[in-house]
């Protein structure tokens, strides 16, 4: 009992330091709980990783239409050879022959040249997709063994939750949306902790609305609250 009273102290204390200061905390300090079990740096580790992949998928992508523009090219020069070698030995013109040949043997060795690029790059992006193939099957197992944590978690999973409403609805243009429901928690929800968690994330909610003074008030409901959790249990 005494460590539940002392959290309930940390968290008025917080959010007293919050409604003095007028302003969210600094990006650097907040930590908000992730709603797919993920710490923020393994977020922006996922993030930057699925970034690197994309640019490396563009550039095999550019890589192959290079190589079939040569290809192209080479056949079109391929095909005028052919026929001026026709015309050659039409006319009689062995040097011409011989001269068309050798050229005809060149394109041919450039063709091959660049069919062994492009099965060069086919086997590395194939790699490379397996890769990260296995890579997205170890985060689903990740991902599987962090939420079988909450499931078993109530408070960490009201903390997920509301994070989670804030994150669908404020990063889609819609954290109206996500104060109405959260406000509609309120009326609903008793225990302490979970109305602190949701008045948190209210206050956020609300100063990316540009209305501090509802987050202000969340704030000093926390303190009120909170202080008569801990009056009450001190006193049983």
């Amino acid at each position: 009992m005494l460590r539940r009273v002392t959290d309930f102290r940390i968290l008025a204390i917080t959010a007293l330091v919050l409604l003095v200061a007028g302003t969210a905390p600094a990006d650097s300090e907040r930590h908000p709980v992730p709603h797919d079990g993920r710490t923020e740096d393994e977020q922006d580790e996922a993030q930057s990783r699925e970034q690197a992949e994309f640019a490396a998928q563009r550039e095999i992508e550019a890589q192959m239409m290079s190589i079939d523009e040569d290809v192209r090219q080479l056949r079109m020069q391929q095909i005028e050879l052919e026929a001026a070698m026709e015309r050659a030995e039409l006319d009689s013109e062995h040097e011409r022959v011989v001269d068309v040949q050798r050229q005809l043997v060149e394109i041919e060795y450039q063709l091959q040249r660049r069919q062994l690029d492009m099965e060069r790059i086919q086997i590395s992006h194939q790699r490379e997709s397996e890769r990260r193939e296995l890579m997205r099957m170890t985060d689903r197992l990740d991902y599987v063994a962090g939420w079988k944590d909450v499931a078993f978690d109530p408070p960490q999973a009201v903390m997920m939750a509301t994070q989670a409403i804030v994150e669908l609805h404020v990063g889609s243009g819609q954290a109206d949306l996500a104060a109405k429901r959260l406000e509609g928690l309120l009326e609903k929800i008793r225990e302490p902790g979970c109305r602190t968690a949701i008045r948190f994330a209210l206050k956020d909610i609300y100063l990316e609305m540009d209305q501090p003074d509802k987050a202000g008030t969340h704030m000093l409901e926390t303190i009120v609250e909170n202080a008569h959790t801990i009056y009450s249990e001190d006193h049983e």
